[in-house]
C-alpha cells in the first residue's frame, strides 16, 4: 500500500507547514547576517532538546515515502557513506525523469500537457562525492535513462549532440559537473557557449530549435531536455550574481542546497561499501521498472483541486514574505507536476491517474525547493543581508533599553526605512516571526 502523508488538514499541507519552511530560511539568513551561526548557538547553550533531536533527521526525510525504492537507496547511502543525501536523491530523480523521457511519457494537467524533464542544480560542499553518488545511482538505472549530453564547449556542439540523440531515439539528458563554471560561460557575451543559452531557453519549452551555418543546417524537432548540474557551493556563490539569479534562464532551475550530516562524521567511514550500496540500488531500480508506464498520465479532479489549494496557500505566503519572485515561484510549482509523476511511480501506482497522494508528496519537496530558493536569493543580496544585520542590531538596542520594536522606532533607527513605512512594518513583522 502506498504511504500517505498525514497533515493537519488531511488532504492539503497546512499553511503553517509552508510558513515554517520560509521561516527557517529567514532564521538562517538573519543568523548568518549577524554572525551567529549554529556553532555560536551551541556554545551559548541555546539549542533546545527538540532542536537537537531534529538535527538527527535529514531535512529531506519529509519528502521520502517510507519503504519506497528511493527510501531504500538513501538508507544505504546513509548507512555506508558520510555524503549529503541530497546528491543521491536528486541524482535518482534525474535518471528517473530521463527514464520517462525515453519512454515518451507526458502528464495532462487540466487542459495542459506537461513533459517530465527536471532542471536541477545541487550545491554541495567540496569533497561531497558528487561523482560517487551519480555513478552509484546510474549503475543500475535503465539504459535509456543514462546521460546523453556531457562536456560540450559550444552552442554548436550542444545542438549537434541533441540532433544525434533525436535521430538515435535517445532522451535529451544533460549531466554537468562544476555547473557553476558552465553557467558563467553561458551568460558571458562572446563566449563560445553564449549562443547555447538561446537553445536551452527553447528547450525548456520543448519546442524545435535550429542552427544555420554556411555548410550545414541542424534541426531538433523535440528538444525536451533534462538537466542535472552539480557544483561546489562556495564556488557557485562566487560565480552567481544577484542579477543572474533573477534572470529568466537561471530561474528555470530548482536549486538544492545540500549540507553535510553532522551525525555522520567522515572519520567513521574509512571505506564506502560500494557492493552493498549497489545491491540496494539494483533492487530499487528493479522495483521502479516493474511498474508499468503509460504514455500519458492525467490528474484526477481531486489531485487538481489539491494542487490549486497548495498554489493559493503558498502563493499568498510568498507574496506576503516578498522572499521569492512570482515567476520563480510559478516555475517551481510547474515543476511539481513532474514531481507528482515521479512520486506516482516511486509509490508503485500502476494506474494512469495522478492522485492526491502524489500531489501531497510533490508539494513536500516543492516546499524545500522554495525554501532553498529563498535562502539562495538572500545570500546573494548584500544589501538585504546588510539591512537584516542592522535590523537585528537595532532590535537588540531597543530591547536592552526597555523600548518596543515598532515601525516608528525602526524608521527612526534605520536609514533605509526612514521614509518607508511599509518597509518598517515588514521589518517589525520579520523580527517578530523570528522570535516565534
Amino acid at each position: 500500500m502506498a504511504y500517505k502523508p498525514t497533515t493537519k488538514s488531511g488532504n492539503a499541507v497546512h499553511a503553517a507547514d509552508v510558513a515554517s519552511e520560509v521561516k527557517r530560511a529567514m532564521r538562517e539568513m538573519f543568523a548568518e547576517a549577524a554572525g551567529k551561526g549554529q556553532s555560536a548557538k551551541n556554545w551559548a547553550g541555546g539549542v533546545s532538546l527538540d532542536e537537537q533531536m531534529e538535527a538527527l533527521n535529514w531535512r529531506g526525510d519529509a519528502a521520502i515515502p517510507p519503504g519506497s525504492p528511493v527510501h531504500d537507496i538513501l538508507e544505504a547511502f546513509k548507512m555506508h557513506t558520510d555524503l549529503p543525501l541530497d546528491l543521491s536523491f536528486h541524482s535518482f530523480l534525474f535518471f528517473l525523469s530521463n527514464y520517462f523521457l525515453s519512454n515518451g511519457v507526458s502528464i495532462k494537467v487540466g487542459g495542459q500537457i506537461v513533459t517530465p524533464e527536471l532542471w536541477t542544480v545541487v550545491l554541495a560542499p567540496s569533497g561531497s562525492g558528487k561523482s560517487y553518488s551519480l555513478s552509484r545511482i546510474a549503475s543500475h538505472a535503465p539504459v535509456g535513462a543514462r546521460a546523453t549530453i556531457e562536456g560540450f564547449a559550444s552552442g554548436a556542439k550542444l545542438i549537434e549532440m541533441m540532433r544525434d540523440n533525436e535521430e538515435a531515439g535517445k532522451p535529451q539528458a544533460w549531466l554537468e559537473d562544476e555547473f557553476g563554471q558552465k553557467l558563467k560561460a553561458l551568460e558571458q557575451d562572446g563566449s563560445p557557449l553564449f549562443d547555447a543559452k538561446a537553445y536551452l531557453l527553447k528547450a525548456y519549452d520543448g519546442g524545435p530549435i535550429s542552427r544555420e551555418t554556411k555548410r550545414d543546417s541542424i534541426e531538433v524537432e523535440r528538444s525536451n531536455l533534462s538537466i542535472f548540474g552539480a557544483t561546489v557551493d562556495s564556488t557557485f556563490m562566487k560565480i552567481l550574481t544577484a542579477e543572474s539569479l533573477l534572470d529568466g534562464f537561471a530561474q528555470r532551475f530548482a536549486y538544492v542546497l545540500a549540507e553535510r550530516d553532522p551525525e555522520r562524521h567522515f572519520a567513521d567511514y574509512p571505506i564506502y561499501s560500494n557492493e552493498k550500496i549497489e545491491e540496494v540500488t539494483e533492487s530499487a531500480w528493479a522495483r521502479i521498472m516493474s511498474v508499468p508506464l503509460h504514455s500519458q498520465y492525467e490528474y484526477s479532479s481531486d489531485a487538481l483541486d489539491a494542487y490549486k489549494r497548495h498554489f493559493t496557500t503558498m502563493g499568498r505566503i510568498i507574496d506576503a514574505g516578498k522572499g521569492l519572485d512570482v515567476s520563480f515561484f510559478r516555475r517551481l510549482m510547474q515543476r511539481s507536476h513532474r514531481l507528482a509523476l515521479a512520486y506516482h511511480i516511486i509509490l508503485g501506482d500502476a494506474s494512469d491517474k495522478i492522485t492526491v497522494v502524489d500531489v501531497e508528496w510533490a508539494m513536500r519537496l516543492t516546499r524545500l525547493h522554495i525554501a532553498d530558493a529563498a535562502r539562495l536569493i538572500a545570500k546573494k543580496s548584500p544589501d538585504a543581508n546588510a539591512a537584516l544585520s542592522k535590523a537585528m542590531a537595532l532590535e537588540k538596542r531597543l530591547t536592552d533599553s526597555g523600548k518596543k520594536v515598532t515601525p516608528s522606532a525602526v524608521r527612526a533607527g534605520l536609514h533605509a526605512a526612514r521614509d518607508d513605512q511599509a518597509l518598517a512594518e515588514d521589518i517589525v513583522a520579520t523580527l517578530k516571526n523570528m522570535r516565534q
